[in-house]
């Protein structure tokens, strides 16, 4: 009944159990690109209408924006790998617009002031909007161009070729306000507010993995890539792309510091001049260089202009609550009146992170083979769990014990000779009372044999 007992702990001894291995002959790829000189149209640029309208309407979830991959296991990991792609920024220029002194009485409730003098205005871009008290439009975008390359704040000076949107809009709640400050701010309770955003090229590293066939990838850091500014000249001033220093050796770093280029202690990026690709092309590596070519950086320039992001939302019917009528893609941005800076750079991030993935597959062929994976695959293991011997083993060792203890107590006592092999003993124990009284005394084996004889 014990043994019985025992049994769930014996099966328990062995275990069987599954570790993810990394295999040979097998490799995991990500896409990833070390120049994108993709040349689009000079009428519509480049063909990103799908990735600009998926990052607008994605829905945030982590991976909605995760480019092709190949993992043959369904597990796999990939090492910190870099790839030219797309950034973005937005800022609150609220102190940018020019409000007229005319708002500061209409804005204030029962004062009667019915006139249209109210004007808001966003130089940079000619905006205006003419209202009080922000009765019907509600948001209103225009994007800009600036040729010279250092008119801009930065990173905005990198944006392509110099184009950025900026944006009025009116909220009626005071989520994301600007604070009660005249002239923005209305008695009322709604508040003018905004802002101004750019895409520019950059250079993202990132880390990736695969687990049961679902893909993780997360940014590690991301650096403004300067513009090849003039196709033309080889020499030029302007003319840029950004040098990774950690894959340079000692010998090269040095080259350049005899060039005149200034490497500081722990610098991961340099700005590397177009002429000195030519001039360190037995030093300098191909895949340590970055480019985002003239043509590509203009071509992506046209479909950031008008046709996307100018364009105002109003209210249909001022009496009631209907929605805004406007782009729809500025209706994401307005998010209803309750829009914030925050709000505004996660949309403008997600695009920036669709627009990655769309140059990350499109690259060139050259110096951008896809960044190299480990393969892992399940491999089934026997694996002995030795506390679970302890009970069986004990109760072996005790039956052991007391069997030993058995033998020795019958070697102890006479009467209890073995007699199972002789017939002499039944006889002499007799059946009757006579034959036991007679011959009981005998209890030896050999004494039996001798009283047998006679």
């Amino acid at each position: 009944i014990i043994a019985l007992a025992i049994d769930p702990f014996t099966q328990q001894i062995i275990d069987y159990y599954s570790q993810s291995l990394a295999t040979s002959g097998r490799q995991a790829r990500m896409p990833r690109t070390n120049n994108f000189t993709q040349v689009g149209s000079s009428d519509t640029g480049l063909p990103i209408t799908q990735p600009l309208y998926n990052g607008f309407f994605s829905s945030g979830r982590p991976g909605d924006s995760n480019p092709s991959f190949d993992c043959p296991t369904g597990n796999c990991t990939f090492e910190p790998y870099y790839t030219v792609g797309i950034c973005s920024d937005c800022n609150d220029i609220t102190s940018r617009v020019v409000v007229s002194k005319d708002c500061d009485v209409c804005r204030i409730p029962g004062s009667g002031y019915q006139g249209d003098s109210c004007t808001q205005v966003l130089p940079a871009v000619n905006l205006t909007i003419t209202q009080c008290d922000y009765d019907s439009i509600r948001f209103a975008s225009s994007s800009g161009y600036r040729g010279d390359y250092s008119s801009l704040q930065s990173p905005f000076d990198l944006s392509f070729q110099g184009t950025y949107f900026q944006a009025m809009m009116y909220s009626a709640s005071q989520k994301g306000c600007p604070g009660k400050l005249a002239p923005y701010f209305s008695e009322s309770g709604g508040c003018l507010r905004a802002v101004e955003c750019g895409l520019y090229p950059c250079v993202r590293a990132y880390t990736g993995g695969v687990k049961g066939g679902n893909f993780t990838e997360t940014l590690i850091s991301a650096y403004p890539m300067p513009l090849a500014f003039s196709p033309f000249v080889v020499d030029d001033p302007y003319c840029f792309y950004a040098l990774r220093l950690g894959c340079v050796t000692d010998n090269g770093k040095n080259t350049l510091k005899s060039q005149g280029y200034s490497i500081a202690s722990g610098q991961d990026w340099l700005q590397y001049n177009c002429s000195s690709r030519v001039q360190n092309a037995n030093t300098i590596p191909d895949q340590c260089i970055y480019e985002f070519s003239y043509d590509a950086a203009q071509a992506l320039a046209i479909s950031f202009l008008e046709p996307f992001f100018d364009g105002t939302l109003a209210i249909v019917d001022l009496w009631s609550m209907t929605p805004v009528d406007g782009p729809i893609q500025l209706q994401v941005l307005f998010d209803s009146g309750d829009n914030t800076l925050e709000s505004i750079n996660n949309t403008m991030g997600r695009v920036a992170d669709f627009l990655t993935t769309y140059v990350r597959e499109n690259g060139d062929k050259s110096n951008s083979a896809s960044a190299p994976g480990t393969v892992f695959q399940n491999e089934t293991f026997i694996r002995v769990r030795w506390m679970w011997f302890i009970l069986p083993a004990a109760l072996a060792l005790f039956t052991l014990i007391f069997f030993m203890y058995t033998l020795v107590e019958i070697a102890r006592r006479e009467r209890h000779t073995n007699w199972k092999s002789s017939s002499l003993a039944l006889l002499f124990h007799g059946l009757d009372a006579e034959t036991q009284e007679r011959y009981s005394r005998i209890d030896d084996l050999d004494e039996m044999d001798e009283t047998a004889k006679k």
